[in-house]
C-alpha cells in the first residue's frame, strides 16, 4: 500500500510539475489570469466532457484547428484575476486523462511599428536621421541611412565635447540650445565682448549661426522644435560675420578658443559666385595652424567647414581655399534620394557628403525669436551634421587627433547611397571616390564603432614635418594656349626622414597666368594611375589674373603610396582665344611612413587591422628638377603586414602580432627589422 501512495503522490508531482512548467515557459509578462484552462486529453471530446464533469468545469469545446486541445471554464471562478488558480490547474493536471493543462492569462502585444523615440514636434520630419525606405524614380530602393539614431542608441550624445559655431552670431536662450550653452565659449568679435548674441532685424540677416547650431544641440524630448545630433556637447558661438571682415578679424574669431574648443563647426568661405579665388591669409592660417598644433592638448581642433554652394553659378570648391584646406574636414550635401543637389559644388578636397537637402522638408532647426524651421539646407547644413557627429566620437575617445577623425570619415564612408554622383575613380589603396560627394556619405554609428576601437599605437602624431624643393620646370616657363595642353612631371622619391609611403592630402602650388582663368582645367595624376580633377573649368571666371601661389587639394589618392612618377595637365578645351605661361608649379605630399590605417571601406572585405603609424610625414617637388632621395617602398602585398591583435602571453590582448609574408625587395632582412621597429613606437557668404 505505501508503494501504492509513492507512486501516486510522484505521478501527481510529475503532472502538477509538467503543468507548472508549460505554464510558466517563456512568459514574462501576464496582465490578467481568466477563469479558463486549455487541456490536451488522451481521448477525444468525449474525455474532455468526463474531466470537466469530474471536476466541476464546463468544457466549452476544442480550441479551432486543435481537436485535441479543449476549453475548459469554472464559471464561478472569477473572470479575471491577477493571481494563478494554482489549485484547479494542479487538479486538472492530476486527472490521468489529460496530457497537459494551462490557464489562460492575457499577455500584451505592439504592433510592429517605428516607435516614436522622442516628443518633440518636429522629429517626424527629420528624415535624415532615421529613415528605412524611399521610392525613387527607378522604383523601391534602400534609402540611404547616415545611422545617426543607431548611434545615440549607444548612448553617446557628444557629453563632454566642445562645439564652436563660428558665424554671426548665437541666440544662446533659445528653447531647444540653453541647455547646451556654455558662456565660457562665447565672443563676440563685431562688438568686442563676451556675449554672441545675434543682431535682430526685420529681414532675420542672422539667423545662419542660430540654425546651425540647432543642428547640433537641439534638446531632445522637451516637446520643442526638434532633436540635434549631439546635445550634450557643450555649445560656444563666435559672432563674426555681422561686421567687417578682415585677416585680423578672422584670425580673431578662430584663435580665441584654438585652446579650449574641440570641434569648430564653419558653415561660410569666399562668395561662391563662380568668380572668386581665395584662400585664408597670413594670419588666419596661422591661427588655424595654432588650433591644429596646440588645441586640444596637442591633438589638434577639428575644422569641420562646408564646401560650399555655388553649383548654379558653376562655382567649384577647388578655389576655396579654406574648405579645401588640409585642415579641413570638407563636407558637402546631398538629397533625400543621395543625389548632389543643383548647389552642389565639384572638386577633389571633399571628403564625404551628408544629407541636408529634402523636398519639401529639408532640415529641422532652431531660428531665431525662439522659432523653429524645417527650411534649413544646404552645405550650412552639412557642416554642424558632420561636426556633431564628430562629437560623438570624441565622447568615445577623446584621444583621436584631428587626422585620425579624417582618416575614420574617409573609411566609414558610404558609397552605396551616392553612387549615382558623377564618375568614381577606385584608387590603389582600394578606396573609391568621387569629386562629387568625396568617399560618400557619413555613416554616424561605423564613425563611433571604429573610435571605439581606435588607439594611441593607431593614431597619427600630428606634428608637421615636410621636406620642400623649389625649382622650377626645366625649361622656363611654359607657354600654351587652348587646345594645346600643358604638361608638367614630377619625379617623386619621398625618402629619408621625410619620407612618405601613405598619403594623405595632396597640394599643388600654381604660379601661372592665362587670360581667362575660368577656362582652365587641371588633372593630377599619381605613379600607381589615379587621376583628380584638381581645378575645373569655371565659366563665370573672367579673370585675367591666372593664380599666384594658389594651392589645389585631393585627396583622392588616399593611402596611395607616392613613390614615382606624378603628372599635372593644364589645359583649356574651350574654343575661345586663351593663351598663357605656367611659371611655376610645387606638389606638396603629406602622409605617413607607415599606414595609419587598412579598414576596408565600407561594403568591402573584412577590414585589416590598422598598423600604428609614427609622425605625420611631408614632401614636396617641384617639377623635374626633384632632389634624389631614397626610400624603401612597403606594397600592401607584401613586406611585413599586420596579422591580428593577439593575447599572445595571456595578459596582454594588445600586443602585435606579425607575419612576414615577403620580405620587402632589394631590402636586408636586418634593415626590414630596422623599419619595423621604428613602425611600431608607439567678403564673405553663408552656405
Amino acid at each position: 500500500m505505501w508503494l501504492r501512495l509513492l507512486v501516486a503522490a510522484l505521478t501527481w508531482l510529475g503532472h502538477a510539475g509538467r503543468a507548472q512548467a508549460d505554464h510558466q515557459r517563456g512568459h514574462e509578462l501576464r496582465l490578467a489570469y481568466h477563469n479558463e484552462w486549455a487541456v490536451k486529453v488522451t481521448g477525444g471530446a468525449e474525455d474532455a466532457l468526463l474531466v470537466a464533469r469530474q471536476l466541476g468545469l464546463r468544457c466549452a469545446g476544442h480550441v479551432k484547428g486543435l481537436e485535441h486541445v479543449h476549453l475548459l471554464v469554472k464559471s464561478e471562478h472569477p473572470a479575471a484575476s491577477r493571481l494563478a488558480a494554482e489549485h484547479i490547474t494542479r487538479r486538472l493536471a492530476d486527472h490521468p486523462k489529460v496530457v497537459w493543462v494551462e490557464q489562460q492569462f492575457s499577455k500584451h502585444r505592439s504592433k510592429r511599428d517605428i516607435l516614436k523615440p522622442f516628443n518633440d514636434p518636429s522629429w517626424d520630419q527629420q528624415w535624415y536621421m532615421a529613415r528605412a525606405q524611399v521610392r525613387l524614380r527607378r522604383g523601391p530602393q534602400s534609402a540611404g541611412n547616415m545611422h545617426v539614431l543607431q548611434a545615440m542608441r549607444q548612448g553617446v550624445t557628444g557629453r563632454g565635447v566642445k562645439i564652436v559655431i563660428v558665424d554671426d552670431g548665437l541666440e544662446h536662450n533659445n528653447t531647444d540650445l540653453a541647455h547646451a550653452y556654455d558662456s565660457d565659449l562665447g565672443w563676440d568679435v563685431v562688438d568686442g565682448d563676451v556675449d554672441p548674441a545675434p543682431r535682430y532685424d526685420r529681414r532675420n540677416t542672422n539667423e545662419h549661426g542660430t540654425k546651425c547650431a540647432g543642428i547640433v544641440s537641439m534638446r531632445p524630448n522637451n516637446g520643442f522644435c526638434g532633436v540635434g545630433i549631439a546635445p550634450g556637447a557643450r555649445l560656444g558661438a563666435v559672432r563674426l560675420l555681422d561686421g567687417i571682415i578682415t585677416d585680423r578679424t578672422e584670425a580673431e574669431a578662430f584663435s580665441v578658443f584654438s585652446r579650449r574648443a574641440d570641434i569648430m563647426s564653419v558653415s561660410w568661405g569666399p562668395t561662391d559666385d563662380g568668380h572668386v579665388a581665395d584662400m585664408p591669409g597670413r594670419l588666419l592660417q596661422e591661427a588655424i595652424e595654432t588650433g591644429i598644433e596646440h588645441g586640444r592638448d596637442g591633438k589638434g581642433v577639428i575644422f569641420v567647414w562646408a564646401n560650399g554652394n555655388g553649383g548654379a553659378q558653376g562655382d567649384s570648391c577647388a578655389c576655396d581655399g579654406y574648405a579645401s584646406s588640409p585642415f579641413s574636414l570638407s563636407v558637402g550635401s546631398v538629397d533625400k534620394q543621395g543625389r548632389m543637389p543643383w548647389y552642389g559644388e565639384v572638386c577633389a578636397s571633399t571628403l564625404a557628403v551628408t544629407y541636408a537637402h529634402g523636398d519639401p522638408d529639408s532640415v529641422v532647426t532652431t531660428d531665431l525669436y525662439n522659432g523653429c524651421t524645417n527650411g534649413f539646407s544646404g552645405t550650412s547644413a552639412s557642416a554642424p551634421m558632420a561636426a556633431s557627429m564628430v562629437a560623438l566620437m570624441l565622447e568615445v575617445n577623446p584621444e583621436l587627433t584631428w587626422r585620425d577623425v579624417q582618416h575614420i570619415v574617409v573609411y566609414t564612408a558610404q558609397m552605396e547611397p551616392v553612387a549615382s554622383n558623377g564618375p568614381w575613380v577606385t584608387n590603389a589603396a582600394g578606396l573609391r571616390y568621387s569629386s562629387w560627394v568625396g568617399f560618400g556619405l557619413v555613416d554616424a554609428d561605423a564613425m563611433v564603432d571604429e573610435a571605439r576601437r581606435w588607439n594611441l599605437s593607431m593614431s597619427a602624431n600630428v606634428t608637421r614635418r615636410y621636406c620642400q624643393a623649389e625649382g622650377q620646370i626645366s625649361s622656363g616657363p611654359h607657354q600654351f594656349v587652348s587646345g594645346e595642353p600643358a604638361r608638367v612631371t614630377f619625379e617623386i622619391d619621398c625618402g629619408g626622414e621625410h619620407e612618405v609611403r601613405h598619403l594623405e592630402h595632396v597640394e599643388v602650388v600654381l604660379h601661372l597666368n592665362y587670360t581667362r582663368r575660368g577656362a582652365l582645367q587641371a588633372d593630377l595624376t599619381s605613379p600607381q594611375g589615379t587621376t583628380a580633377a584638381v581645378l575645373v573649368r569655371r565659366r563665370l571666371d573672367d579673370s585675367s589674373r591666372g593664380f599666384d601661389g594658389f594651392k589645389v587639394t585631393s585627396v583622392a589618392t588616399w593611402a596611395e603610396n607616392p613613390r614615382g612618377k606624378w603628372t599635372l595637365v593644364i589645359h583649356d578645351n574651350t574654343d575661345e582665344d586663351n593663351h598663357g605661361q605656367v611659371e611655376k608649379i610645387k606638389l606638396i605630399l603629406w602622409g605617413t611612413d607607415v599606414p595609419i590605417h587598412q579598414m576596408k571601406p565600407q561594403g568591402g572585405e573584412e577590414p585589416a587591422r590598422p598598423v600604428p603609424s609614427t609622425k605625420v610625414r611631408a614632401f614636396t617637388a617641384s617639377g623635374p628638377e626633384t632632389p634624389s632621395l631614397t626610400e624603401v617602398d612597403m606594397p600592401p602585398a607584401s613586406g611585413w603586414l599586420w596579422n591580428s591583435l593577439l593575447d599572445i602571453d595571456g595578459a596582454s590582448p594588445n600586443r602585435q602580432a606579425w607575419s612576414r609574408t615577403d620580405h620587402w625587395p632589394g631590402v636586408p632582412l636586418a634593415e626590414e627589422e630596422t623599419l619595423l621597429n621604428r613602425a611600431t613606437r608607439p567678403g564673405m557668404r553663408r552656405l
